[in-house]
């Protein structure tokens, strides 16, 4: 009897002191392999936090839905742009980031202009790989290589009670309720990773509806259709009032194609019209407006009169020529 008094005494006190010496605690293999499966077999979660690579700092913030949708927003230096898939598709928005990813800036700055601030996406676009938190194996692989060398139980990370294990290369944090989840990983002192460095990054809202869609308003580089406005000048033509030369008033007509879309036009596609002299003066201009805008592929005719003293007094050779100008592409 004695003995069973003292057996739940014993009992008593430790409930009462909080399970000291790692009593009452899952093992930290437990906690390892649930939290390894637990990120892999998770419907969501988000990963929020930083990284250096060589010497360039990232911020992100990222919303993985299973199987493969994923909504990645990055910060590089002064670089800010998003990621998304979803669908099987890849879209991308910022379009400072698209004009770091082009060699030729006096094209980068004109497809930024043409893009602005829609989304984007093009069939060369490369798809997100998610593996390295779906794939239990990868997760062991690139964050749980080694044994931890020291273990802290009862860390309060956002509210939640955690065991905290250092490992040679990352620190991590796994709650110690069932179900067993990663929700903090950051580098060891010091460590650099495949030139990875200063890891800080938190997962949360496991299991969470983050009612990610496709995006509306595409800028598609493979579909002229969801280009700006582009017009070009198929052929110009004179009212002659006499063989071979035009009338005073000088009426020219163009038909003009356009080879884009509708969206994104900041102002309405013009189309000038000159008269030049056989040494090359000006004769004379005049503009018409592309108003409505019309669908992609289709032709039509637009003119307008010239009619100057230096054309009314010209007797020589001269020629006649129309441009487009698209504001969204000038």
């Amino acid at each position: 009897m004695r003995k069973l008094l003292l057996t739940s005494a014993t009992a008593l006190v430790i409930a009462a002191c909080g399970l000291p010496f790692g009593l009452g605690h899952p093992s930290t293999s437990q906690l390892e392999n649930g939290a390894a499966d637990n990120l892999a077999k998770a419907k969501s979660v988000e990963a929020k936090g930083a990284f250096t690579q060589d010497t360039t700092r990232y911020d992100f913030d990222t919303m993985y839905v299973a199987p493969a949708t994923e909504d990645v927003h990055v910060t590089q230096a002064t670089l800010s742009y998003e990621v998304l898939q979803i669908d099987g598709k890849i879209y991308l928005k910022g379009s400072g980031y698209l004009q770091s990813q082009i060699t030729d800036q006096t094209e980068a700055r004109q497809l930024a202009k043409v893009v602005g601030d829609r989304w984007y996406t093009s069939k060369d676009a490369q798809p997100v790989d998610t593996s390295a938190i779906t794939d239990a194996n990868k997760v062991k692989a690139n964050f749980l290589t080694t044994i931890a060398t020291k273990r802290t139980d009862d860390v309060v990370v956002d509210g939640q009670n955690t065991a905290e294990l250092t490992l040679s290369d990352f620190i991590l944090n796994i709650t110690e309720d069932s179900p067993y989840r990663l929700v903090r990983l950051r580098s060891a002192n010091g460590k650099t990773v495949q030139g990875i460095s200063k890891v800080d990054m938190k997962f949360t809202s496991y299991g969470k509806d983050f009612a990610l869609a496709a995006p509306n308003n595409v800028f598609d580089f493979d579909d002229p259709t969801t280009w700006p406005p582009r017009y070009q000048v198929d052929a110009v033509h004179q009212q002659e009032a006499s063989a071979g030369s035009c009338g005073d008033p000088c009426v020219l007509s163009a038909d003009v194609e356009n080879t884009g879309g509708l969206n994104g036009a900041a102002a309405p596609s013009t189309v000038t019209f000159v008269l030049t002299a056989s040494d090359q003066s000006s004769l004379g201009s005049c503009k018409a407006t592309i108003q409505p805008d019309r669908p992609h592929g289709q032709k039509f005719t637009v003119s307008c009169s010239i009619q100057t003293s230096a054309w009314t007094n010209y007797a020589g050779d001269y020629k006649y020529g129309a441009t487009a100008d698209n504001p969204a592409y000038d």
